[in-house]
């Protein structure tokens, strides 16, 4: 499978993110700044251990989600000074273009402001493993895909980013393979799809790869790629 995937003992050794080149059509250093955050994030924010038996025990999305936030605003802080900061599950009410009567509320933005919508860096949903389904896959990147489409929305974010957390991407292609019908419009759209990036981080290894390349794998693909989870 063609995705990017690096490990958290990698990444401390020379603090490097090398993008593959299908990354690049926008600007990827901000892609990078989440990624070099994302590995700042240690595993005792995703599971912690039980005294009695001493085996891990998954933490919330919210203890991740909280600890992840951070890492990220004071990375971009430190990158970018004033022309980013990430906020947390901020209320879009002025972007209910997007969808008639309804406000959308992603978990996490990177964008130069609220009122700007010029420039919108990241637009971030989080899921544990604990969390995932088809439904609540597809309604994130229903949400995600709103965000990043210029035609529909007027706060156009240069990418979309699904992050699974305590997880692999097999789990992902899992939830994919169930029925990919209501996903596959996001691949008819070439200005679209590539924006829409799926994380996987399980507090040592980190994996990513564009949806589309997700969603135009064959069953046979899928099913090779789950075993190979295994």
């Amino acid at each position: 499978m063609d995705s990017y995937k690096l490990s958290r003992d990698d990444y401390m050794e020379d603090n490097e993110v090398n993008l593959p080149d299908d990354f690049n059509d926008s600007d990827d250093s901000i892609l990078k700044c989440l990624i070099q955050s994302l590995f700042n994030v240690k595993k005792g924010y995703i599971y912690y251990h039980k005294e009695e038996d001493g085996k891990p025990f998954p933490q919330t999305e919210r203890v991740f989600a909280y600890e992840f936030y951070r890492q990220w605003a004071t990375k971009v802080n430190d990158l970018y000074g004033v022309d980013y900061i990430v906020n947390g599950e901020p209320e879009k009410n002025r972007v209910s273009t997007c969808r008639k009567s309804k406000h959308l509320y992603p978990d996490l933005v990177m964008h130069h402001s609220q009122g700007d919508v010029t420039k919108q860096g990241i637009v971030c949903e989080i899921k544990r493993k604990e969390g995932l389904s088809y439904l609540s896959f597809r309604n994130d990147i229903e949400k995600l895909s709103y965000f990043v489409d210029k035609k529909k929305c007027k706060y156009t974010f240069q990418f979309g980013v699904f992050i699974l957390v305590g997880s692999d991407m097999g789990e992902i292609i899992k939830v994919i393979s169930e029925t990919d019908k209501g996903l596959l419009k996001f691949n008819e759209n070439s200005d679209l799809s590539p924006k829409i990036i799926c994380i996987t981080y399980d507090g040592q290894t980190m994996e990513a790869i564009q949806l589309s390349k997700l969603i135009s794998m064959s069953p046979q693909e899928r099913k090779i790629e789950i075993n190979n989870y295994k």
